[in-house]
């Protein structure tokens, strides 16, 4: 058989540049063997048809292609040829875009609803890109420069298939794609081949056509105008009229501004005004929202930044912040001769700025920017009268102005001896009112004398709170009275700290007490009646005023004073360690205690500092506080002085100087520390001080305390804000009081004991270690150690009469039971701090001009007269009813047998019965919420603070077994705490019948006991005291609880 060569192919050409895509193009293909006949050609997928053919060559027209580097194939009958020669038609040319340049968006302007919130996208544009060889399918880019590509700022926009709408070899029209972005290149890509020509193609620069609040309808921006009517001389009147800002752009930024305008691009964009950028929010091609910076200043540009691409000024891209607005000027009645000046306001910018200050176009010294709300002058000497005041601040290019008809801005004749009336200069008086004595116009006025009658007449007259009364005729006497009275009240505490009677209820009236005391010092024209209540009720706050030194003594100063009271907690402090001291060497010299029990007194004396600090807390701060509080004059004289001594210039005399760092040392010692250090020892100590759970209300009275003495101090020179900030504080305080009931009457112990045994017996069931698990170990250790048939001293022998109290009582426990329930210490605590607001605010209604205008106070004596009778009222039956509830409390304390036989003749047996039924927790209601406490709820509304006594495990077991009982009853099955209890009582019963054969055998051993009762006793003494919970107290409650055991309702 005979095979042919295959046709082999060596060229082709003409090529490249003259190969049209439209074809046409007639080409030579030169090579060997391509046979007898005419072959069939290809280029790539392309048919070239063949014109002529030799065994060397063959001629032959191009058709329409597109495409670089095509395959030649040449064949003849069943051979092609393989010899990898290309052809390649002409590269693509743009030779013209149009339009060259359109919005970000491709789009038309959109519409925008009414109400701004729905936009409506407008018609998308056409671009058509012009050339030659542009084929038929392809790919359209837009392309900024590499160095932008590089820096980040612009991106490669490609034209999507589907936006194509024509491509043929001349003309290709698509719709205009979304991008941004300055002399991007136009590229057309055909077959693997790129233009190359350098046409470009721009998106337009942002426009912005306004900016306004995104969140506010743009009518609620708009300045409004006020109108005023003016009074012209001769009665004659004026409309005068000024723009008021809509104050929808404050200077603070934080709010949402829309910028409106076109060509913002889908993302990306940057908005800055005035230098400060405006956080992006959202963005669209056409509204941008953006978080307003803090700025400030007018005719502020604002540009929107899109790739390399920005807006240009315009009418619409300018931005104002609100102007500064005045609202008040301290003092607004200034000194015509010159004063400082302090400008309030709003918008004066948040960094300093020129200012410019001018009165009357007189500029004003000193001009000063201190913060966004506050510039400060000195105004010039001027004549008398009300004034313009124009403010340039804030980078504004038009000012503020305060016109003299609104009567903002009036000076006066304000320095002492000058006068002046509207329009005049001030001038000096002729009369020099600096004498000796102290006058109120052409009256005398008695007692007082010096500069602004400042002090009162020496070795005549005393001060006490803030008034020159007239001294006694004894006072030396004074003197006799005020140590015979504490040395009274020193030996009725040592004998109720003696008798075990708690000191928190008479803790209660003092804090009312000192309360009231201090409303005195209030600048209200309280009737004598009031003053004289609250000038013996100071006596509370240890007032060494009511003594009247400076009548005994005249040379007795301010500062004298000041530094005795400042002195007493030093003084009582050193009189305790010596007393310490000398109980320590008679225990050690005399009596031969062994050194471990030498300190044994030490408890009780730190316990007498801390109360003494207590009681003199309140006098200590407004002592304290009389050095900072300085105030100006009424009218000012440019100078501050203190308020105990109205002579003493601060920070300028002797006098304040020199109490200045004593006050700050008591200020930190006193006001601070104190406070401070007891809640912290509570605090650390809440273990050991469990039954005072409230540990924190100390604090609370404390500071209660601190703010009312800060109060009258510091806002003294207007006393309805004084009273309306204690009003705050006594309601505040009330509030706390009544949501919280802190303190625990005698009334609650039952009930407390019952909830503490409880929670300990489940926490030891679900075996987790909380602060009643802890104190009921410690119980158990004492309860245990405790012989009944051994020697009786120490705490045990307390404990046997304790004992048999609790043995006497129980035939008369419902009378006991309802005379403990009348001694309420939240009640009463609730009744006093009422009586503290109503006082409060009846001194509001003093200050009423009802009863202080001199036209009107005529028409309302009779009405003045019936609110004091009432307040003073109010008052002493707070007094008396604090009084009779305080000397029952001794009274039960001392011989509750007796108190109790005394409430039994008031009431009858059956309220009796019911009350001590509530109280023991033995009525139907106490169950059922003890039953609820078992599942996780408060039982029985127990309140626990100060003076909780703990019992014995016997309460346990009748608590456990009025929950367990209540479980067995009921057809529902246990949640865990129910459980819980149910198993704390059966392994209560199981540790009761243990500890009947342990009994029996210390029987045996009675002899080996009473060797270990010394020991005991020993350790029972520096136990800790300071829980207030005796031997006494422990077994008459141990006792109680052993016969509501034998009562209570057996478990199996």
């Amino acid at each position: 058989m005979v095979r042919y060569r295959r046709p082999s192919v060596a060229s082709i050409g003409p090529g490249a540049p003259q190969a049209p895509t439209l074809g046409g193009q007639v080409v030579v293909i030169r090579g060997k063997d391509l046979g007898p006949t005419r072959p069939v050609v290809h280029l790539g997928p392309y048919n070239c048809t063949v014109l002529s053919s030799s065994m060397t060559a063959v001629e032959c027209r191009t058709s329409h292609g597109q495409g670089v580097s095509l395959p030649v194939a040449v064949a003849v009958r069943d051979q092609t040829s393989d010899d990898g020669v290309r052809y390649s038609y002409n590269r693509p040319v743009v030779q013209a875009v149009v339009p060259a340049h359109g919005p970000t968006s491709g789009r038309t302007r959109p519409t925008i609803s009414a109400d701004r919130m729905t936009e409506i996208p407008g018609e998308r544009l056409v671009v058509t890109v012009v050339g030659a060889d542009l084929g038929t399918s392809g790919a359209v880019e837009l392309r900024p420069s590499e160095a932008l590509l590089d820096a980040g700022v612009g991106m490669v926009i490609a034209v999507p298939a589907e936006d194509v709408l024509l491509h043929n070899d001349t003309t290709i029209r698509f719709f205009m794609p979304e991008g941004f972005g300055e002399d991007l290149t136009v590229r057309v890509t055909v077959g693997g081949q790129a233009s190359r020509e350098a046409v470009t193609f721009s998106y337009d620069p942002p426009v912005v056509d306004g900016v306004s609040r995104a969140d506010k309808d743009p009518a609620a921006c708009q300045d409004r105008e006020r109108v005023y009517l003016v009074n012209l001389p001769g009665g004659a009147t004026r409309e005068a009229s000024r723009y008021v800002p809509a104050e929808c752009f404050d200077t603070r930024g934080g709010y949402a501004l829309l910028v409106e305008g076109e060509s913002f691009g889908r993302s990306g964009a940057f908005v800055s005004i005035g230098g400060r950028e405006c956080r992006v929010v959202s963005q669209t091609h056409n509204r941008i929202t953006c978080e307003a910076p803090q700025g400030f200043g007018d005719r502020l540009g604002v540009h929107v930044s899109i790739g390399n691409r920005r807006n240009a000024p315009s009418a619409g891209a300018v931005f104002a912040y609100d102007p500064p607005i005045v609202t008040s000027l301290m003092p607004n009645t200034p000194d015509a001769l010159g004063e400082r000046v302090v400008i309030r306001g709003k918008n004066f910018g948040w960094e300093p700025t020129a200012v410019a200050i001018t009165v009357n176009d007189i500029p004003c010294e000193g001009a000063e920017w201190l913060n966004d709300g506050s510039l400060q002058c000195s105004p010039a000497t001027d004549v008398v009268g009300p004034k313009n005041v124009t403010i340039l601040v804030a980078n504004r290019t038009e000012p503020f102005v305060l016109y003299d008809f609104e009567e903002m801005f009036i000076t006066e004749c304000k320095a002492p001896l000058y006068y002046g009336l509207r329009g005049e200069e001030c001038l000096k008086c002729s009369v020099d009112a600096l004498g000796a004595n102290c006058s109120d116009g052409d009256e005398q006025i008695e007692g007082y004398t010096s500069e602004r009658c400042s002090q009162c007449v020496q070795g005549k007259y005393y001060r006490i709170n803030g008034e020159c009364e007239k001294c006694p005729d004894q006072p030396w006497l004074i003197f006799v009275l005020f140590f015979l009275a504490a040395a009274v009240l020193s030996f009725a505490a040592w004998m109720l700290n003696a008798r075990q009677v708690n000191i928190a209820f008479v803790a209660i009236g003092v804090d009312y007490f000192q309360v009231l005391a201090l409303f005195a010092r209030a600048r209200v024209r309280w009737p004598n009646i009031l003053k004289g209540l609250f000038r013996w009720l100071s006596a509370f706050n240890l007032n060494i005023e009511l003594a009247a030194p400076e009548c005994a003594i005249p040379e007795v100063t301010f500062s004298l004073k000041w530094f005795l009271v400042m002195a007493l907690p030093v003084t009582a402090a050193g009189l305790l360690l010596s007393v310490f001291g000398a109980s320590y060497a008679y225990k050690a010299f005399i009596k031969r205690v062994a050194a471990k029990d030498r300190s044994s007194h030490a408890h009780a004396l730190v316990s007498v500092f801390i109360v003494m600090m207590y009681v003199g807390y309140l006098t200590l701060t407004r002592m304290t506080l009389d050095v900072f509080n300085c105030s100006p004059t009424d009218p000012p004289d440019g100078n501050l002085y203190m308020s105990g001594m109205t002579d003493v210039v601060c920070f300028e005399s002797d006098v304040h100087l020199t109490l200045f760092p004593f006050g700050l040392v008591a200020m930190v010692v006193y006001v601070a520390a104190y406070p401070l250090l007891s809640l912290l020892v509570l605090r650390r100590n809440k273990l050991i001080v469990k039954r005072d759970q409230a540990t924190y209300w100390i604090a609370l009275i404390l500071l209660r305390k601190f703010l009312i003495a800060f109060t009258a101090l510091m806002f003294r020179s207007t006393p309805s804000y004084q009273l309306a900030f204690s009003l705050l504080v006594m309601f505040g305080a009330y509030a706390l009081q009544v949501r919280n009931l802190p303190y625990m009457s005698p009334s609650d112990y039952d009930r407390t004991v019952r909830h503490h045994l409880l929670q300990a017996g489940i926490a030891d069931t679900l075996h987790t270690r909380s602060d009643h698990w802890r104190i009921r170990e410690e119980m158990t250790a004492v309860e245990e150690a405790y012989n009944p048939g051994g020697s009786r001293t120490g705490t045990w022998r307390d404990a046997a009469l304790g004992a048999a109290v609790a043995d006497l009582e129980e035939d008369k426990a419902t009378n006991v039971s309802f005379a403990m329930f009348l001694v309420d210490y939240n009640a009463v605590e609730s009744v006093l701090l009422a009586c503290g607001v109503l006082v409060n605010l009846s001194g509001i209604m003093f200050l009423s001009n009802r009863f202080n205008d001199p036209e009107l106070m005529s028409y309302y004596t009779e009405e003045y007269d019936q609110l004091a009778i009432a307040v003073a009222t109010l008052i002493l039956l707070s007094c008396v009813y604090f009084g009779l509830l305080l000397a029952f409390e001794v009274f039960f304390m001392l011989n509750p047998e007796r108190a109790a036989w005394c409430v039994a003749l008031c009431t009858t047996r059956a309220k009796r019965e019911k009350m001590a039924k509530k109280i023991s927790g033995e009525d139907d209601k106490t169950k059922a919420r003890a039953s609820a406490g078992a599942g996780g709820k408060t039982v029985g509304d127990i309140h626990m603070e100060q003076s909780a006594f703990v019992s014995s495990r016997a309460a346990s077991e009748t608590a456990q077994a009025d929950v367990a009982g209540g479980v067995l009853d009921s057809e529902d099955p246990p949640d865990k705490h129910q459980w819980a209890a149910v198993r704390a009582h059966a392994k209560t019963l199981q540790t009761s019948v243990e500890e009947l054969r342990s009994q029996s055998r210390k029987a045996r051993t009675l002899g080996s006991a009473r060797q270990q009762a010394a020991k005991r006793d020993a350790a029972a003494r520096t136990s800790e005291k300071a829980t207030s919970a005796d031997g006494s107290e422990l077994v008459y409650y141990w006792h109680k609880a052993s016969k509501m055991l034998s009562r209570s309702k057996p478990l199996v």
